[in-house]
């Protein structure tokens, strides 16, 4: 996991006012596109925001964040703030930044922020960005339990492959508030071998149905030579599914070279299950699925 650097500088009506801006000299700056003001008092350098890029509009997401935290005494960034802070990717991108104060009991709303009620668990100082965010586990903790389980999964996975997540800690800490069956489940079901979020909902969707797809499963061949690892097998069959996401196939011979790999898989016996995001967010998978291992149970 890696952190991401916001750009852009932040800055507060009381720093501009110390630098001999006045009121009516900080608003020309407002309506020239110089500065943007995101929040009571706070402002940042314009933003050059590509909607069309998932990457750029995190970077306007840490900017807003890392600045309204900045200026609020005692704050720290959580939940999906925190995730995105900590390079863990989200299911989908919040509008407001998430913040809770030390020394504050009280959740408030405001445009473009909530300020949570604080609750114990460890706090990392991320330097690059200058500001303190809730550990892995608690961001995630709090996010499931506030958004669903598949939102704190989605991080929860890319956190187990590069970190010793341990959720005990902060789940015996957030006790009995809203949303901690969804939290357990998320803890319960993490797993770092997934490789993406696609393959994430993939597998979220079959748990959904009772269906366990182990990942990253050695196909051999019936000399027990290594064939493939595929993305997943479901337990008990002998099916296969194949996440597809954006860029698998690079390079032009990468689609060729794939389907020569489906073809040895499918020869040794399996049936293979071919997923796209547009399937799952269209339905089309689970019946698939069903169909695929109806078929296996019947050769």
């Amino acid at each position: 996991m890696s952190t991401h650097q916001p750009p852009v500088r932040s800055v507060t009506t009381a720093q501009l006012t110390r630098a001999g801006l006045t009121s009516r000299q900080i608003d020309a700056f407002v309506r020239s596109g110089k500065l943007e003001r995101i929040g009571r008092g706070v402002y940042v350098e314009s933003l050059d925001v590509d909607a069309a890029s998932p990457e750029s509009r995190v970077r306007e997401h840490l900017v807003r964040a890392v600045a309204l935290c900045r200026s609020s005494s005692g704050a720290y960034l959580v939940g999906p703030s925190a995730c995105l802070a900590l390079g863990l990717p989200l299911l989908v991108l919040p509008r407001d930044a998430h913040i809770a104060r030390a020394s504050s009991r009280v959740q408030t709303r405001r445009l473009g922020l909530r300020a949570h009620r604080p609750w114990s668990h460890d706090i990392r100082t991320l330097d690059d960005l200058g500001v303190d965010v809730q550990c892995p586990e608690a961001a995630i903790v709090e996010l499931a339990a506030r958004e669903g389980a598949l939102h704190g999964l989605v991080p929860a996975d890319v956190a187990a492959r590069h970190e010793d997540v341990r959720f005990e800690r902060v789940l015996a800490s957030w006790g009995k508030r809203h949303g901690i069956a969804q939290a357990r489940l998320v803890a319960e079901l993490a797993d770092g071998r997934r490789e993406s979020p696609l393959e994430t909902q993939t597998a979220w969707q079959a748990h959904g149905e009772g269906i366990r797809l182990e990942p990253q499963t050695v196909i051999r061949d019936r000399a027990g030579e290594w064939v493939a690892t595929v993305d997943f097998t479901v337990a008990g069959y002998k099916v296969v599914v194949e996440v597809d996401g954006l860029g698998k196939y690079r390079r032009p011979d990468d689609l060729k070279k794939e389907r020569v790999r489906h073809n040895q898989i499918e020869e040794l016996g399996w049936l293979v299950v071919r997923v796209i995001a547009d399937d799952l967010r269209c339905g089309r998978f689970v019946p698939r699925l069903h169909a695929a291992m109806a078929r296996a149970e019947r050769r």
